[in-house]
């Protein structure tokens, strides 16, 4: 991979399977037990070397099961440059940059059900949210477009244009986009179900998005974007300390803006080329506090990788991927998301550079 992109790599959308997320309880209908328990980290792949990749990590063990979709679906492999991954009840998506772009997996048993065909978009795929069970949207580096689901069929585009941020959210009823328009930087919303334009939202949004306090919120610098989705307003909250929410400015890769458990709270990583420190910021109070500091191994000081941050809905536990070589080797670190205390360590597996891009609770 280019060094550019490796040095920064940017809804979700963190997507975290929600049905079960390393609790003791059975696994819900339709849901594989060999895959329960833990969490699945996808991989961006190592360009033009390996293609994107799914590994799954079993808390109880804490054995590594690797390749998953290679080792279930003989022959068949995702795309170059995994991006995004999203759960439904039954299936898992999986987004990547170039063809086949968006692939759909049965959670049962990690089979290939369907995806996008050879020649279905001429640019590179960004971002997919879940309508409901029977329809997504896709946004891509051309525009964003419906997606009709099991089996897979790209509809039209709803918006056309290299103007995307990536980033993608459906709540209450309408699809939010960050986007470029003109001058500056909006969120864009369009109708869920008719996928009709609505308005531009005066949130010059970068990254996103996490709902929390009844809200869905997004990022850029030192600006945090608090959008109300029934009103259709936005309002503008400023970090101090000369704070910046990283996001990827070289390339897209997934939010590292989350939610906390009870909604009360935001996590981001801070920083402007690269992310290093963890904050919270604590929605009553308006104010961020450093939560978890950057790593430093040896005098050399670690970053995020992908999106860096992703936090379990379950236990409210942030997993942190740092490293020191630009995604090759990295280390995940588990931390209190209260307390900021780290529970844990433990190295991304030593088989190869896997650049990670996120994890998905399951």
């Amino acid at each position: 991979m280019k060094k550019s992109l490796l040095f920064a790599l940017a809804a979700m959308v963190f997507a975290a399977c929600s049905d079960d997320n390393g609790s003791t309880t059975p696994p819900p209908p339709g849901a594989s037990p060999k895959y329960q328990g833990g969490f699945y980290v996808y991989n961006e792949g190592s360009y033009g070397r390996t293609p994107a990749s799914v590994n799954y990590y079993d808390k109880t063990t804490g054995e590594w099961s690797l390749n998953l979709y290679q080792e279930n679906n003989e022959g068949e492999k995702l795309g170059n440059t995994g991006t995004v991954a999203v759960c439904s009840d039954d299936n898992v998506y999986f987004v990547s940059k170039e063809t086949p772009w968006l692939v759909e997996v049965g959670l049962e048993d990690f089979l290939k059900k369907s995806a996008l065909p050879d020649g279905a978009l001429t640019g590179q795929a960004y971002g997919f949210a879940l309508i409901d069970g029977k329809h997504g949207v896709l946004t891509t580096s051309e525009g964003a477009y419906s997606v009709s689901l099991d089996p897979l069929e790209l509809g039209d585009a709803f918006f056309e244009g290299r103007g995307l941020g990536g980033d993608v959210a459906v709540k209450d009823g309408r699809v939010f986009l960050t986007a470029s328009a003109g001058e500056g930087d909006v969120v864009k919303v369009y109708d869920a179900s008719t996928l009709a334009f609505v308005k531009d939202l005066p949130a010059a949004a970068k990254t996103g998005f996490a709902e929390a306090g009844g809200m869905l919120w997004a990022a850029a610098g030192n600006k945090l974007f608090k959008i109300n989705t029934t009103a259709l307003t936005s309002e503008e909250v400023t970090l101090g300390d000369d704070l910046s929410v990283y996001y990827n400015q070289w390339a897209y890769t997934p939010t590292g803006l989350h939610a906390s458990k009870k909604g009360d709270a935001l996590y981001f990583v801070e920083g402007s080329s690269s992310g290093y420190d963890v904050y919270r910021f604590t929605i009553a109070t308006g104010a961020a506090e450093k939560l978890f500091p950057a790593p430093e191994v040896d005098g050399t000081r670690y970053s995020v990788y992908g999106a860096g941050l992703n936090a379990d809905p379950e236990s409210d536990d942030l997993y942190l991927f740092y490293t020191a070589d630009w995604g090759g080797h990295a280390t995940i670190y588990v931390v209190d998301g209260t307390t900021g205390e780290q529970k844990k360590s433990f190295p991304y597996t030593d088989a190869e550079y896997w650049f990670p891009s996120m994890i998905l609770f399951r």
